[in-house]
């Protein structure tokens, strides 16, 4: 799978036909591409489509995280280092 994502000095849609050439089997892309991609999927960004296709392929390991904010103005760094595995 090849995900086009347009950067700040690249447009990774230039490079479908490239990637179709080196045997991507399906294209993630915002406009459709002038080459035959095969399996194409348009979406409307593929910066969050590459994010979610990530989740999915690896089981959704956010889900596996615990998120703590720690919030003040002093002693941040000291209530926060080092938190061992398994102290909750």
């Amino acid at each position: 799978m090849f995900i086009a994502i347009k950067g700040d000095k690249a447009d990774g849609h230039l490079f479908i036909e490239d990637a179709v050439e080196r045997g991507a089997a399906a294209i993630v892309c915002e406009k459709y591409p002038e080459v035959s991609a095969g399996t194409t999927i348009l979406v409307k960004d593929s910066r969050i489509a590459a994010s979610r296709i990530a989740a999915n392929f690896y089981a959704q390991p956010s889900d596996k995280l615990r998120t703590i904010g720690i919030t003040g103005t002093n002693g941040k760094t000291n209530c926060s280092i080092p938190l061992q595995k398994n102290t909750f």
